[in-house]
């Protein structure tokens, strides 16, 4: 078992596009070169789980400002080339609940299985195998982390950076359908990209796990976005703290195998 952390995401926080950003890099390969701190526990031997929940904008002008751009510069840093703009209403901020539900649909056997059970009729799990999703892929990843690491990364794309609406069905189907079609067996195994999106529209089980994260958030006391917690409820607060909360994670679980 790898060490765990926690990422709590909001899809509205121009600050999370990073650690998305940061996360898709390790997960997978073609993006480019993967720029992290050496440490002595690699971030890719570490078990990172994206939560998304739902949090309060803060309005204020001057931090607005620069918080948009920090994220720009630093997204240049990852190398994300393009043009990272101070939003306006006509696409900031968005509605969030379908685009969590689908993450926790390709993220997640368990939820997928529930949603599945619940909407489609004769269901039979042998027809939905989840296996794929412990495949190791060329970047030494789960096949699973690759796809929903992916996901997260492309919605932001088209959220942040394309300023595209993501309650219009072919924006959400598009990235999905993009993904899905570079994974053949996964696709299948999900029932493809129509199927994913039903089962989020559609499962109470599904709603019931994303809201269940948002409340877990409040519980460990999450007051921003991204924050990182281990399995033992240390908190770090900002996208530059995910390589310290991958240390500590290590750490805790180095120290529990010797007991």
């Amino acid at each position: 078992m790898q060490p765990k952390v926690s990422v709590y995401f909001d899809f509205n926080s121009p600050y999370a596009i990073l650690s998305a950003v940061r996360i898709y890099q390790i997960y997978n390969k073609d993006i480019g070169a993967i720029k992290q701190q050496e440490t002595e526990y690699p971030l890719s031997t570490t078990d990172i789980t994206s939560c998304f929940i739902k949090s309060e904008v803060t309005r204020n002008p001057i931090r607005s400002k620069y918080t948009w751009s920090d994220s720009a510069r630093t997204l240049k840093r990852l190398g994300i080339e393009k043009k990272f703009e101070e939003p306006n209403p006509s696409w900031w901020p968005q509605g969030v609940s379908l685009v969590n539900k689908v993450a926790y649909i390709l993220m997640c056997r368990d939820t997928f299985h529930n949603a599945a059970k619940e909407v489609i009729s004769n269901y039979n799990q042998a027809d939905f195998d989840p296996s794929w999703r412990d495949t190791i892929t060329e970047a030494g990843s789960s096949l699973e982390s690759a796809i929903a690491s992916e996901y997260v990364f492309r919605v932001y794309e088209q959220f942040m950076l394309e300023h595209k609406k993501l309650r219009d069905d072919g924006v959400l189907s598009g990235i999905v359908e993009k993904i899905l079609a570079k994974y053949p067996e996964a696709s299948r195994r999900l029932g493809r990209t129509s199927t994913v999106l039903e089962l989020a529209k559609k499962s109470k089980s599904a709603k019931s796990v994303a809201q269940g994260f948002t409340e877990e958030a409040i519980g460990r006391g999450v007051f921003g976005v991204p924050t990182f917690s281990t399995e033992q409820g240390e908190i770090f607060w900002g996208n530059d703290h995910l390589v310290d909360a991958a240390i500590i994670a290590s750490e805790n679980h180095v120290a529990k195998a010797k007991l």
